[in-house]
C-alpha cells in the first residue's frame, strides 16, 4: 500500500519517463491487491494535480487503472471502478466487480453507463 505522498513520487517519475521516452510510456496505472489497499479517493489530490500538470505540458499521459479487481463486497475499495471512470481512465484492468455495477444502472444513466460497459469490454480483450 502506497501513501499519497509516495504516489506523488511515482506520478513525477512517470511524467519524467514519458518526457524522456514518449513512445514507450502509454499511461499511469496503480496495481496491487485492491481489496487490501486504499480507495482511489484517498489519492484524489495527487491524481488531480498530475492530470493538471500533464494538461499544462500538453502531454498525452492518461490513467489506465486496474480497478474493480476485488471480489470483496462492501469493502472500502468497492467504488474504485466508478472513481477510475470519473478520473478519466482509458482502460479498466479486469473489472471483476462489473456484475455489481452494470445491472443496477439507474434510468437515465446515459453516456456514463455505456462508457462503463465499453471500458469493461475493452479491458477484457
Amino acid at each position: 500500500m502506497v501513501s499519497p505522498e509516495e504516489l506523488e513520487w511515482y506520478l513525477d517519475e512517470c511524467l519524467r519517463l514519458k518526457q524522456k521516452y514518449p513512445d514507450v510510456i502509454a499511461g499511469f496505472d496503480l496495481v496491487g491487491a485492491e481489496d487490501t489497499g486504499r480507495p482511489l479517493t484517498d489519492y484524489l489530490a495527487p491524481l488531480l494535480a498530475f492530470q493538471e500538470r500533464v494538461k499544462e505540458l500538453g502531454i498525452n499521459l492518461p490513467f489506465i487503472f486496474h480497478a474493480g479487481e476485488t471480489l470483496d463486497d462492501g469493502g472500502q475499495t468497492d467504488g474504485n471502478l466508478y472513481d477510475a471512470i470519473l478520473l478519466g481512465t482509458k482502460r479498466i484492468g479486469h473489472g471483476c466487480v462489473c456484475r455489481t455495477f452494470i445491472s443496477p444502472i439507474p434510468s437515465g444513466g446515459g453516456a456514463a453507463a455505456f462508457r462503463l460497459i465499453e471500458l469493461l469490454l475493452a479491458g477484457s480483450r
